[in-house]
């Protein structure tokens, strides 16, 4: 512990002799403060220069990352660092730590910043009831088998997934004269005068969507029913709050969707089971803030270790060039098109490339899902729970495995 600790002090002494946190605190009054405008209102514009600044932190954790071994290897000196009288696990962690805790004290700051900004009421996010899928992927792959589009040697289990993902992915059309309804189920306690916002995400507006005409049917307590209009839809979806009166604590609220228009060249596509939701109120908005800046310290803790880790194998130079290829190598297939069990078992290189691709982008899938600037700029609330769980999924395991693969690495190296 007393090693760890020390070159945690030095790794300190390092970051602020040098220009690094000047830097990246001039850096984060720009990205947060200048950037955004200083008359916007909220955080309409703020997506923008926080994902710069988070960039910008996961590139510098990187770059910083690979330099606390690889100079020492580019010097010969590598092999003598780990002779010391400690355990080359304690020097890792020891070295990660301090480069790593700049980088602590840069989020921290981004936080201290956004605090100052007008940051949304934390909701809840609730999904309405729909059709359990598992019975509907049954019969649906028992057609399948009937058309003989069912490849060999695939187990059971995984084909029902592939087909149960892609029910759950299709599209649902809102259709002229149509209308949709849909049931949420209510908490069983809300905040006195509450109010809930519909949410159609995604891009549900395919064609002329200034030309589309949209009604929400929303029944009252008293027997009546209040109908809402959209006043305004966007190319991502629509917003709609809904009027107090509807929310009763314990009782399910329906919602009715109507399409008024009858333009044959404009569509209303959505899946019903990701893009449409209900938001209630019920999270106070710093929760959130804390919640980003927990993940936006646990993803520098990713790419630092990436870089300690390419540090111990490779030269300065290499380091810098495989980190930043791997960091685009695992964007490039977080944003490639998944398939499903029976398309990647066509053949043999589709198997290959989605084996690769998964591999490549499984740890940040999770981080993806979780969609940390969706909780601050948007107010969707995130449990404690959920970082728990990305922490033990992805954070935890990848720490171990570059610390360990590290250490082989450099005992590679000796034997030589």
């Amino acid at each position: 512990m007393k090693a760890i600790l020390g070159e945690l002090v030095l790794g300190w002494h390092r970051a602020t002799r040098g220009p690094l946190m000047v830097l990246l605190l001039v850096a984060g009054v720009l990205c947060l403060g200048v950037l955004p405008g200083l008359n916007d209102e909220g955080l309409i514009y703020t997506r923008y220069g926080l994902g710069l600044y988070w960039m910008l932190l996961l590139f510098t954790s990187l770059w910083c990352g690979g330099t606390a071994y690889a100079l020492d290897r580019e010097r010969h000196r590598l092999a003598l660092t780990f002779t010391k009288p400690l355990h080359r696990l304690t020097l890792w962690w020891g070295r990660w730590l301090a480069v790593w805790f700049p980088f602590v004290i840069a989020s921290l700051f981004a936080c201290a910043c956004l605090a100052f900004r007008a940051i949304p009421e934390g909701r809840l996010v609730t999904s309405p009831n729909l059709p359990d899928l598992h019975q509907a992927s049954i019969v649906e792959l028992a057609h399948l088998r009937e058309q003989g589009r069912v490849p060999p040697n695939i187990t059971e289990a995984r084909l029902l997934k592939a087909v149960y993902d892609d029910l759950e992915s299709r599209y649902s059309e809102l259709r002229p004269d149509i209308p949709r309804s849909y049931h949420f189920d209510l908490p069983d306690e809300l905040p006195e005068h509450a109010s809930a916002t519909l949410r159609l995400s995604g891009a549900p507006f395919p064609g002329a969507k200034d030309a589309l005409k949209l009604l929400v049917e929303v029944p009252l307590p008293d027997g009546t029913v209040a109908q809402i209009k959209p006043e305004r839809l966007l190319d991502s979806g629509m917003t709609l709050d809904l009027p107090p009166a509807a929310l009763v604590p314990g009782r399910p609220l329906t919602l009715t969707l109507h399409r008024l228009d009858h333009v044959s060249a404009a569509s209303v596509l959505y899946r019903e089971y990701h893009d449409l939701t209900l938001l209630l109120p019920g999270r106070a908005p710093f929760l959130n803030l804390a919640v980003f800046t927990l993940v936006l310290i646990l993803t520098t803790a990713l790419t630092t270790a990436l870089g300690v880790s390419f540090g111990c194998m490779f030269s300065l130079p290499v380091t810098l060039f495989t980190g930043v290829f791997a960091f685009l190598a695992c964007t490039i297939s977080i944003f490639s098109p998944s398939a499903s069990a029976i398309d990647s078992a066509s053949s043999l290189w589709a198997m290959v490339s989605t084996t690769i691709s998964e591999t490549l982008a499984n740890p940040f899938i999770d981080l993806i899902q979780l969609n940390p600037l969706n909780a601050l700029l948007e107010g969707e609330a995130l449990s404690l729970k959920t970082i728990l769980a990305f922490t033990a999924r992805v954070v935890a395991p990848a720490l171990f495995f570059f610390s360990t693969f590290s250490l082989l690495s450099v005992v590679r190296d000796e034997d030589r």
